[in-house]
């Protein structure tokens, strides 16, 4: 689903498409945010995520931010 959203500036982005560049080559790290949060998903995406992309370089889970941790993977 794609929705506007307001960015922490005030200003209202426009969420839309991953290039299918970023899609193929699995770059949406490197991209820039192009969706909103999602506010639903299937608990089966959510099992799906790597456990390791809730944890910092350390190992240690992340205490901030946790939500793109989430949405990310699921994207």
């Amino acid at each position: 689903m794609y929705t506007n959203f307001l960015t922490i500036w005030k200003s209202v982005g426009i969420s839309r498409s991953y290039p299918p560049a970023v899609i193929k080559n699995n770059k949406y790290r490197g991209y820039s945010f192009v969706t909103s949060h999602l506010r639903a998903f299937y608990t089966q995406l959510f099992r799906n995520i790597d456990e390791d992309d809730l944890k910092d370089n350390d190992g240690n889970y992340l205490k901030a931010a946790n939500d793109v941790a989430i949405c990310i993977p699921i994207l």
